[in-house]
């Protein structure tokens, strides 16, 4: 069993640099473009697998904080590859109704797990507050968007939802690697940056494709 969970947990770092690597291409080529398609559908399957080995890891070590980052990974990910499906329309907005469900018990789950480390003074318990709201707030949001679903609006949802899952892999790899800050400033850092980017690139494509916001 050991052995196995030591495979698994080297599988979750290598699905994780390869997010990091793939994602990173998949930002700077070309939108629509081959190059951005490849990339980009290898970002998608390495953060499932990412997202999947968390969940085992989390489990096996009893560890609710993994497992709550683990599914809120999964949530961004499989919301901007299925805002691109090629289903009728009825089909891909029922489709994100119940994704929409999904992320809002992702969220409350969270934010209950929040609770439950601050009970225990853990600093974890902020870290994990600022991901459960941003998760709440985003499931909202998507099923806001699920009773128009407007789709001239996909791309913006596509780049949020991506760019809401390359944050969370990057806070991952810092998380592991930088020991010598402190652990809220790596923590959230990368997601007031982050967050700052998706909002730029949002804006991008807003007057690119004269989308009113």
């Amino acid at each position: 069993m050991e052995s196995f969970n030591h495979f698994i947990l080297v599988l979750h770092a290598l699905s994780g640099t390869a997010a990091l690597v793939l994602g990173a291409l998949a930002m700077a080529t070309r939108k629509g473009g081959k190059a951005h398609i490849g990339t980009g559908n290898g970002y998608f399957w390495s953060m499932n697998s990412v997202a999947a080995t968390a969940l085992w890891l989390s489990a096996y070590k009893a560890n609710w904080f993994l497992l709550v980052i683990g599914l809120f990974s999964f949530y961004g990910n499989l919301g901007g590859k299925l805002i691109l499906s090629k289903a009728p329309q009825a089909q891909a907005q029922r489709r994100w109704q119940r994704l929409s469900l999904l992320g809002l018990l992702i969220g409350s789950s969270m934010l209950g797990v929040s609770y439950y480390l601050y009970q225990s003074n853990s600093q974890s318990a902020i870290i994990l507050l600022v991901f459960g709201v941003v998760q709440t707030l985003l499931a909202l949001k998507d099923w806001r968007y699920s009773q128009t679903f407007d789709p001239k609006q996909h791309i913006l949802q596509h780049i949020t939802k991506m760019g809401a899952t390359y944050i969370a892999t990057f806070t991952a790899f810092l998380v592991v690697n930088i020991q010598f800050l402190p652990p809220l400033l790596v923590w959230l850092s990368p997601t007031v940056v982050g967050t700052l980017a998706i909002v730029i690139a949002k804006r991008k494509w807003q007057q690119k494709l004269r989308i009113t916001p």
